[in-house]
Order: C-alpha cells, then sequence, then structure tokens
C-alpha cells in the first residue's frame, strides 16, 4: 500500500514539473516578412543640345599714365628743403619755380658781386676819361672779366638750388618731405606731366593673352575708345617685351578721342577679342567636367545617364564651344531634379 502511494505521488509530482517547466518555455515568434526597398526615383533635368555664337574676350581695367613725363630733382646740389611751391595737381607753366633748398647767403654774395662788376665798370670808364695807359685799362678789363666770371658761377649755383617746371604740365607726384628735411643731390622730388598725352598700362593676370598689335576698346562712360597693344616706349623687340614684360602699353588709335576727363592715375575698363565662332555646337560651362585634363559630359539615351568624353574650343564664361564628341539634337543632363 504504502509503496503503490509513493509511486503515485512521485508521478503526480513529475507530471506536474513537467507541465510547470513547458508554461516557462519562451513561445517562438514568427518572423515578419522582409522590407523592400523602393529606390528614389531620379529625374535628370536636360537641356537640346544646340547650335550657336560664341566670343572669348578678356576684360580688365587699365591705368592711365602720361606718355610724357619727367622727374624733377636737385641735380648738383644738396641742402635742407626751403620750399615747395606746388601741390599735387597744379597745373604749371614753362619756367615756374616749384621747389627750393636753402641757400644761406649765396643771393646776398651775387648782389655783391653785381656791385663790385659795376664799380669795375666805372673803374674802366675813368681811365678813358683821364687817357690811362693801354696797359692800366687792360688791366682794369682783364678785372672786370673774372668778377663777371665769378657771378656767373654764384648764378650757376643758384639755379642749382631751384627747381624749375621744364614744361608745361601738371604735378603728378611729390615728395612727402617735409619743409626743412635735407634733400639729397638727384633724388626726386616732383614729378610733371603733360596730361594731353596719356597712355594706358596694364599689369594684371592677363598679360600672357595679351600680344603686340592686339585690337583693344577701351570703356570710357558710353564710349569705347579703340586702341592697341604697343611696344614699350623704348621700343624692345617685341620677343623681349613677350617674355620679361611687367606691363602691357595700349595706346589710342587717336589720342584726340579721349575726352578732357580722362587723366593720369584713373583707371577705366577695356576689351580684347580674342576669338568669335558662329554657328557651333555650344553647351553651358556648368554641364563640363574635367578630368585628368578630359573633359566629359553626361547625355540620357534610352533614359540612362551616359558619360561622353568631348574636345573643347573657346569659352565665354557662361558657355563653351564643344569640338567633337558631342551632336546636335542630344540630350545633355545638366541637373538633377530628386
Amino acid at each position: 500500500m504504502i509503496k503503490d502511494f509513493l509511486q503515485k505521488t512521485t508521478a503526480v509530482i513529475l507530471i506536474s514539473l513537467l507541465t510547470l517547466s513547458g508554461c516557462m518555455l519562451p513561445q517562438e515568434e514568427a518572423l515578419l516578412p522582409p522590407v523592400l526597398l523602393q529606390p528614389a526615383e531620379i529625374n535628370f533635368i536636360t537641356m537640346e543640345v544646340g547650335r550657336g555664337d560664341i566670343i572669348d574676350i578678356i576684360e580688365d581695367r587699365a591705368l592711365v599714365v602720361p606718355s610724357v613725363h619727367y622727374q624733377l630733382t636737385f641735380p648738383h646740389r644738396s641742402g635742407y628743403l626751403e620750399a615747395i611751391e606746388v601741390i599735387r595737381g597744379s597745373e604749371v607753366k614753362e619756367g615756374d619755380v616749384l621747389a627750393r633748398i636753402e641757400t644761406g647767403s649765396l643771393e646776398m654774395e651775387i648782389i655783391r658781386q653785381k656791385i663790385i662788376i659795376e664799380k669795375q665798370q666805372l673803374s674802366i670808364e675813368e681811365i678813358r676819361v683821364l687817357g690811362g695807359n693801354r696797359f692800366t685799362r687792360r688791366q682794369a678789363e682783364l678785372t672786370l672779366e673774372l668778377e663777371e666770371i665769378r657771378l656767373q658761377q654764384l648764378e650757376h649755383e643758384l639755379e642749382q638750388a631751384v627747381i624749375t617746371a621744364p614744361m608745361d604740365g601738371v604735378i603728378i607726384w611729390m615728395t612727402d618731405a617735409a619743409i626743412g628735411d635735407f634733400i639729397n643731390a638727384r633724388v626726386p622730388v616732383l614729378t610733371i606731366a603733360d596730361p594731353k598725352h596719356v597712355h594706358f598700362e596694364y599689369t594684371g593676370l592677363l598679360m600672357p593673352q595679351m600680344h603686340f598689335g592686339m585690337e583693344v576698346e577701351i570703356q570710357i562712360g558710353e564710349n569705347l575708345i579703340p586702341a592697341k597693344i604697343a611696344l614699350n616706349p623704348a621700343d624692345t623687340p617685341e620677343e623681349y617685351v613677350r617674355e620679361r614684360r611687367e606691363r602691357v602699353f595700349i595706346i589710342p588709335n587717336d589720342p584726340d578721342d579721349l575726352p578732357d576727363e580722362v587723366v593720369p592715375g584713373m583707371r577705366y575698363g577695356f576689351r580684347i577679342l580674342l576669338e568669335e565662332k558662329h554657328d557651333v555646337i555650344i553647351v553651358p560651362v556648368s554641364a563640363v567636367s574635367t578630368f585628368s585634363r578630359q573633359s566629359f559630359v553626361q547625355v540620357l539615351i534610352d533614359g540612362l545617364r551616359t558619360e561622353r568624353d568631348i574636345s573643347i574650343g573657346i569659352a565665354d564664361g557662361t558657355n563653351v564651344e564643344v569640338l567633337s564628341g558631342l551632336y546636335e539634337g542630344e540630350l545633355l543632363i545638366i541637373g538633377i531634379e530628386r
């Protein structure tokens, strides 16, 4: 009895444990179907390849420079600056005193020397009237000559202490030195120019594209003044100018075409036509890519994007000429609309 009871009890406990264990095991979840990703639709922005005209020009600004000008110095004398009689922009006449350095008692010496000469002239006249012998008279005449030479020397020294205008013109530059500063001989003090004779000089990055003889248009107000690229003032051979030039000289075809408002120091725009082509295949510059010196575009063929190598010609900053690799009527991809 007891044995049977224990066996039945053991069986019930085992069944209960197995039932409880089954309830605690995790239930397998059903797998969800995978999500299918759809690629985003791409809409290409295209344009039909066509023909047109294209002009290759270069444009910049050039400085007005006087064709005739002089740097003025005290060529043979140093000294302390006493006065500058003009300012920048002053119009002067030939012979006008422009600047001078201190001369000390030089002017008084000149006055004294003129008095000595006059006294000697009176002595000669006295000898003539009183009937002096020819030896006395000749000695007096030689003394007069020496005194006159001395006067010439003093006056020459005074001239060297003064700068005068060598021509009618305008002062376009002057030294920063102040009154009382020491000025060395042959150091520029002023620059005078003829404002009626000017040319244009260019020193920008476009110089390698500019060559002797090119025709230029200078924009002055609403007017286009015809001009040409010239040799430098020293008539240096063009081969030397092309290799070593530091500036390009632009000379108006007719200087009388320049209005009076054009003065040294101002800048005006210019343009040079390098090349002009008509009825050629052109595409936007923005549609052309370059890698390893090879240019290419993208065209749409049967709804598919295709890369195409091309050869290009001249450009105008907006469009570029296509020499080969692209044909009229094809669809050129110029953008993407997502």
